[in-house]
């Protein structure tokens, strides 16, 4: 994904450390585009252990983000909230036993980020987004629905063990 967004002309920093004295986190993936101003927070889930939690997150990051973009030397003009989750049935199913928390707070899908990202479109006003990922996929446009959004084919993985499992890596223990 970094090195999708980077060619596509963002500049893009991972693991970007948040916080205080009190509070610290990691935004996972921080990028903007210069051309457009737009800046993505993105947070990457394997699994959606807890909705709530994430949305809670997202929140504090973007409100941290415009901190550390200006420490970069970045001038973006807007923040997106990014969640991508990874193309799993268990994370399409928590997906729609969330729908409603979904629909409501997460209004930019994967045919928005596809063109937000692609430089084709600008966000047309504020929203966070979501989508879901293969990272082994070779597909251009990497973003793709979730089944909730009208996507007709099955996820490529079953959960993450089995994404582990077909990527030769072993799953760490929770």
């Amino acid at each position: 994904m970094v090195r999708r967004l980077r060619s596509s002309g963002w500049d893009v920093r991972t693991e970007v450390e948040v916080g205080g004295d009190r509070s610290r986190g990691w935004i996972d993936v921080l990028a903007v585009n210069p051309a457009t101003g737009v800046m993505l927070v993105i947070e990457l889930k394997t699994e959606i252990h807890d909705l709530g939690q994430i949305e809670r997150s997202l929140g504090w990051y973007e409100r941290e983000a415009w901190l550390v973009a200006r420490r970069f030397g970045w001038q973006p003009t807007s923040a997106m909230p990014c969640l991508l989750l990874l193309m799993t049935e268990a994370n399409d199913a928590r997906v729609a036993a969330n729908r409603t928390s979904i629909d409501l707070g997460f209004r930019f899908r994967a045919r928005d980020l596809v063109g937000i990202v692609g430089g084709r479109i600008a966000p047309d006003g504020p929203g966070w987004a979501a989508a879901m990922v293969d990272p082994r996929s070779k597909r251009r446009d990497w973003c793709r629905a979730m089944r909730i959004d009208g996507r007709r084919t099955p996820a490529p993985y079953s959960d993450y063990a089995d994404f582990a499992r077909a990527s030769g890596t072993t799953p760490r223990p929770r």
